[in-house]
């Protein structure tokens, strides 16, 4: 059928825009794949001798730009509508949102604030600096929770999008929970609450198929329109031969009452401690006497808010 339409493909009423000079085409195009419909706004890619050989059309967008949801080495040729330019608005979700909150932490001017955070951090997590192998990891796990339990957002909730302060209120209420995962499921071994996980940046998604079950310090937060659970990003997993270890921390944590933060702070703790002494077993680290459930200080904190 397509076959025989040739170069008139081309013509106004297929739908489909010429390109600004017309090569010669060695024979009609072939469509391996169901092309939907004539009224899609991708080009097909190029093959050696100059034809035309479509693999494969997705659904079309009416954007001239290269949208997230096209396949590599696609072009578009041209919007309905005579729509020009880029005219998609960047993606506004809560990782989105962390990552340009993260962003105006950076700024000199909070710089006092961030430190006074990060100091209070490591007083209930333990310390981490740059020559530790955990830095980076820790360094993510600070600003997981600035987000979430120290309200970072809201310090800089005037420079954001009105699409950014919507996420502000979830990110306040956010689960932060001692998980495992089966695939995107998340079951809580703290609290017993489960999550099936929409959505989670690359990095997150290698280290949950790379420790399947494994326990990990991690926070969700949820959004209403439309309904999703989102994964944060600064996960830290406790390792497996540790697993086991744990199990009585918890018991212990549940007969004195322990509030999460200082349950899970304090599992924090003992992770670091395993990873600052090589010899030592988990059982060692991993044990009830080294979990302090005494609340936090926070006066430097409260002192760089005034």
């Amino acid at each position: 059928m397509l076959d025989d339409l040739g170069p008139e493909l081309l013509e106004k009423g297929a739908r489909l825009d010429p390109p600004e000079q017309l090569m010669s085409v060695a024979r009609a195009a072939h469509l391996p794949q169901d092309p939907h419909r004539l009224g899609e706004l991708e080009a097909t890619t190029l093959v050696d001798n100059r034809e035309l050989a479509l693999l494969q059309l997705d659904g079309g967008v009416d954007d001239p730009s290269v949208e997230g949801v096209l396949r590599e080495k696609k072009l578009v040729l041209g919007a309905r509508h005579g729509a020009k330019g880029y005219t998609s608005r960047p993606r506004m979700g809560a990782l989105e949102t962390v990552a340009r909150i993260v962003m105006l932490g950076g700024s000199p001017e909070r710089a006092s604030l961030v430190a006074a955070m990060r100091a209070a951090f490591e007083s209930n997590t333990g310390a981490f600096a740059p020559e530790d192998s955990w830095f980076e990891e820790r360094s993510r796990a600070f600003w997981r929770d600035a987000v979430t339990r120290g309200r970072f957002g809201r310090h800089v909730e005037a420079l954001l999008s009105s699409e950014d302060r919507a996420w502000l209120g979830p990110l306040d209420r956010a689960h932060r929970g001692l998980f495992r995962a089966d695939g995107r499921r998340l079951t809580d071994a703290w609290s017993g609450a489960e999550y099936a996980v929409d959505d989670l940046e690359d990095d997150s998604r290698a280290e949950l198929e790379a420790a399947e079950g494994q326990l990990f310090d991690g926070t969700v937060v949820a959004g209403e329109a439309p309904p999703l659970v989102v994964l944060l990003p600064g996960a830290v997993f406790h390792p497996p031969h540790a697993t086991a270890a744990i199990g009585p921390v918890l018991a212990s944590a549940r007969a004195a009452g322990a509030p999460t933060h200082a349950i899970l702070d304090g599992l924090l703790r003992m992770e670091r401690t395993l990873r600052a002494l090589s010899r030592v077993k988990a059982s060692y680290a991993y044990r009830a006497e080294a979990l302090s459930l005494e609340a936090p200080a926070v006066r430097a904190v409260a002192r760089a808010r005034k």
